[in-house]
C-alpha cells in the first residue's frame, strides 16, 4: 500500500502540482522539510531544557498521562522567523 501511494504521489500528484501551482514544488517541499526539522529540533531542545522547572503536579499521587504547566513560568519565546 505504501509503495502504491508513494508512486502515485510521485507520478501523478507532483507533476500536477508543478504544472498547476508551482513549477518549483519539489524544491519548495524540500525547503519546508528542512525548515520544519530545524523548528522541531529547536522546540524539542527547549522542551528538554525547561521540562523539569516548568511542569507542575498538584495532586498526589500524580495522575497518569497528565502533564500540567504553570503558564506564569514560561519565558517569552521568540520563534525563529527566517532560515538560519
Amino acid at each position: 500500500m505504501l509503495d502504491f501511494t508513494r508512486n502515485r504521489v510521485r507520478k501523478t500528484l507532483m507533476p500536477l502540482l508543478a504544472s498547476e501551482y508551482n513549477p518549483q514544488i519539489q524544491n519548495a517541499l524540500i525547503r519546508l522539510s528542512r525548515s520544519s526539522a530545524i523548528d522541531f529540533d529547536y522546540i524539542e531542545q527547549e522542551m528538554n531544557t525547561l521540562w523539569d522547572e516548568m511542569s507542575v503536579c498538584d495532586t498526589y499521587p500524580p495522575q497518569e498521562h497528565r502533564v500540567e504547566f504553570d503558564i506564569r513560568k514560561f519565558p517569552h519565546f521568540t520563534l525563529r522567523c527566517k532560515d538560519t
